[in-house]
């Protein structure tokens, strides 16, 4: 019988509803806090690529020499340096555009990517168009864009991903020209659309 006492006992004390209060709330409240960790942590991914496209963009409106291979890689060099930590590659591609205002179409002066990206096609540049800004007839649009992997350090449902970012941009100074290794092709933007 002492059983029963004891238990009904327990069940009617009030002063215990503070650590049971505790006990049910402490695997929430660490939740949240892992939650949370992991949450900064995908804004910081993000910001940090786009950090690293506002800087290769930069980099290449300011160009006054034609741009190469050796460019490109360095650019991906940069964005890889920058991403966080990853055993998954990073993606970068690099694209000049013309737009011809008389077709309504965006044309490609020149795509380099470097990872699993693809290259510029004029039917994917246009596919696009609902999210490149509208230009000038023969006016050239820099793009860069880059993807870097995101793996969360902890499960809090966030599944690992790539966090894409693109960016554009106008050349600050010449028209960019692109040198494949027998010199730069200084063929402007207007007769690449006309």
């Amino acid at each position: 019988m002492s059983l029963f006492n004891n238990l009904r006992r327990i069940r009617d004390e009030e002063n215990g509803s503070y650590i049971v209060e505790t006990i049910l709330f402490i695997p929430l409240i660490f939740w949240a806090i892992v939650a949370t960790t992991v949450f900064f942590d995908g804004f910081r991914t993000q910001y940090l690529n786009q950090k690293a496209t506002y800087t290769i963009a930069d980099a290449v409106s300011r160009s006054t020499v034609a741009l190469n291979n050796n460019y490109v890689d360095n650019s991906y060099r940069l964005v890889d340096y920058i991403a966080p930590r990853s055993d998954s590659p990073t993606r970068m591609r690099l694209t000049v555009l013309c737009y011809n205002h008389d077709e309504n179409r965006y044309k490609v002066k020149f795509s380099q990517v470097r990872g699993s990206y693809s290259t510029h096609t004029e039917a994917s540049l246009n596919s696009m168009s609902d999210r490149l800004p509208p230009l000038a007839n023969s006016d050239e649009l820099i793009l860069v864009e880059a993807a870097v992997p995101f793996e969360p350090i902890f499960n809090a449902g966030i599944a690992a991903m790539y966090l894409e970012n693109q960016t554009f941009t106008r050349s600050r100074t010449f028209p960019i020209q692109w040198d494949n290794g027998s010199g730069p092709d200084a063929t402007p933007c207007a007769s690449n659309v006309g």
